[in-house]
């Protein structure tokens, strides 16, 4: 099995970016667990530099604040001004976790060495991951000179990635036994070629029926790009079944939502008709009480016909003594 190191290196700028990669360094930002962190661990991370700053704005304005007392320029709208270094290593058969921190702790003070003069942002050797690696960042501006310095880092050669990977493999890769890992653009080159004997739907490589492009004509971001599409497209393929079934519960997570709200709904109607019910058994309660208050009076007279009479004469002398008695107190006192 191969053994080698991986360095990823990338420029940033603005104060997104600062607090994203910051934050995913220090640990002061909380994801959504992509099952690659174990939280348990995370106390276990050696920080072996701290981010000084709080904030992307206090970071800028105190280098420009000592770039203008020497005389020199302030950070230009939209420039970069620190890059990330992430150093990684392919799994060795035969180390332990403290070999692979003893590699990262070389590989450490030997970037602090290289990127002497820069400032250093932050260090950190995670051990919450599935093994530890470094992450280290160095700012554009140069404390010995008190200035934002692109210049002075193309000067020293500090900008160019295969001349850093070359050193970095002749002084500290041998040493443990480790050689320069593959660039993505050949393993994209690869995995096009690959990809090209193949012709087959079922490997997840769809991208070649929409693409015309001939390997000459793909540039080296296209590759780059290709290349993680192919290796994701692999890991896919792998985990298929896994996520599938995860796809799966989530579905019938939805759905026995789903049926819950609508059994919610069915017993607000259901409470509604009981209530309309009880209402309705009220009502027919009155009305037979009613009935047999009728049924009880035409017993007393005898039929319903006397009854009507008796309380069509009582309806007529009550009104009649009211218009008297009301003619009464109209009219004036003798």
């Amino acid at each position: 099995m191969a053994k080698y190191f991986v360095i990823d290196w990338k420029r940033y700028g603005g104060g997104e970016a600062y607090k994203n990669i910051v934050g995913h360094a220090l640990r002061q930002r909380h994801y959504r667990n992509r099952g690659n962190i174990d939280e348990r661990r995370r106390k276990k991370n050696i920080v072996l530099h701290d981010a000084e700053q709080t904030s992307w704005q206090e970071y800028v304005q105190e280098c420009n604040a000592l770039s203008r007392e020497s005389g020199g320029r302030a950070l230009r709208k939209g420039s970069k001004d620190f890059f990330a270094i992430v150093v990684d290593s392919s799994v060795v058969e035969g180390w332990n976790e403290e070999d692979y921190i003893k590699y990262l702790l070389e590989a450490e003070k030997w970037l602090r060495e290289r990127f002497k003069g820069q400032k250093l942002l932050y260090s950190v050797i995670h051990r919450d991951e599935k093994k530890p690696h470094l992450h280290i960042a160095f700012s554009y501006f140069n404390t010995e000179r008190n200035r934002w310095s692109q210049k002075w880092l193309k000067e020293q050669k500090l900008d160019r990635l295969p001349l850093l990977l070359r050193e970095f493999e002749e002084e500290i890769g041998k040493k443990f036994g480790l050689q320069k890992g593959e660039s993505l653009e050949n393993r994209g080159r690869k995995a096009v070629s690959k990809a090209i004997k193949i012709k087959t739907e079922k490997r997840g490589f769809l991208w070649w029926k929409r693409t015309k492009h001939r390997i000459t004509g793909i540039n080296k971001k296209q590759m780059a790009r290709i290349g993680r599409a192919l290796v994701f497209s692999q890991e896919y393929q792998k985990h298929k079944p896994e996520i599938q079934h995860t796809a799966r519960i989530s579905e019938l997570n939805k759905k026995i939502e789903k049926l819950s709200e609508e059994s919610h709904t069915l017993r607000q109607e259901l409470q509604e008709t009981r209530e309309k019910l009880i209402s309705q058994e009220k009502e027919i309660q009155r009305l037979r009480e009613e009935n047999r208050e009728y049924q009880s009076l035409v017993r007393l007279t005898g039929s319903p016909e006397k009854l009507q009479s008796i309380v069509h004469r009582a309806v007529t002398d009550k009104i009649r003594f009211a218009g008297k008695f009301s003619s009464d107190l109209d009219s004036p006192k003798k």
